[in-house]
């Protein structure tokens, strides 16, 4: 097995709570990988001059080397439904940034 995680932040780019989003990410990534850890943690990133922090759900979930198109294809969706512009994913310790 190997490690996958996807980092959301808590609310949209409008400020937008999508906590009902990530709740069904959890429930999605159960059903489909037996189980997962989530943790809050801060993101910053920085861009033209400016430095963004963002309230972040951690999703760490234990997945067969097969199955990492899968979860990228979950990531990508999720990230999509949380209206971000591009999600941060690790897997097998190999951080992505992927654009939506």
């Amino acid at each position: 097995m190997i490690l996958a995680q996807l980092n959301l932040p808590k609310k949209d780019n409008n400020g937008k709570c999508v906590l009902k989003h990530i709740n069904s990410l959890r429930l999605e990534s159960a059903k489909k990988f037996g189980g997962l850890t989530i943790s809050n943690c801060i993101g910053d990133w920085y861009n033209k001059g400016k430095l963004y922090s963002d309230d972040n759900i951690r999703i760490e979930i234990s997945i067969q080397p097969k199955d990492k198109k899968e979860f990228i294809t979950m990531c990508k969706k999720y990230g999509k439904l949380t209206k971000q512009l591009a999600i941060y994913v690790v897997i097998n310790n190999k951080p992505r940034i992927i654009n939506l």
